[in-house]
């Protein structure tokens, strides 16, 4: 054994017997770095909620207020902080009902991005065998399709083993 080795079983020999004194030894008023004599009782905290929610209710709030807290605690409609929407499986049925198609992979050489449609190979932009069935975005979770000039149809990835 050489002088680091040695060094280093030392050193670890330190610590762990530091470390042993404080978990079984040590009876401080710490624990996690927190003072435990600092913080509140359960009985005290109680009160403390209990106080608050007397104030609260004794002050006359203004119908603005009233409104406000009223819409912070009804459900929202439409989540303003997810734009992501997920395929459900009405949408996977109704697409591969409606145009008898499965997405299967894709494929990606450098830049150039491919879909696996039925067992073909599409890039956007291409018309499908279908007459009207034009490839509009692919990505790996799904495939657009765009079908004639206003109708979109979104094909869900189908992994096959």
């Amino acid at each position: 054994m050489n002088k680091r080795e040695k060094v280093i079983l030392i050193i670890t020999a330190i610590v762990a017997v530091v470390g042993g004194y404080l978990m079984f030894f040590d009876s401080g008023t710490k624990v996690a770095g927190i003072d435990t004599e600092s913080l509140m009782s359960i009985d005290e905290l109680q009160k403390f909620v209990n106080e608050m929610s007397d104030t609260v209710s004794k002050d006359n709030l203004s119908d603005k207020d009233a409104y406000v807290i009223e819409m912070a605690t009804s459900p929202w409609a439409n989540d303003p902080f997810s734009d992501v929407q997920l395929p459900d499986e009405s949408d996977k049925k109704q697409a591969t009902e409606e145009i008898k198609m499965i997405y299967s992979g894709y494929v990606q050489i450098g830049e150039k991005l491919m879909a696996i449609i039925n067992g073909t190979e599409y890039q956007a932009g291409e018309e499908l065998s279908q007459p009207g069935y034009v490839v509009e975005q692919i990505t790996p979770e799904k495939v657009v399709i765009k079908v004639g000039n206003r109708k979109t149809i979104s094909l869900p990835l189908e992994e096959t083993m």
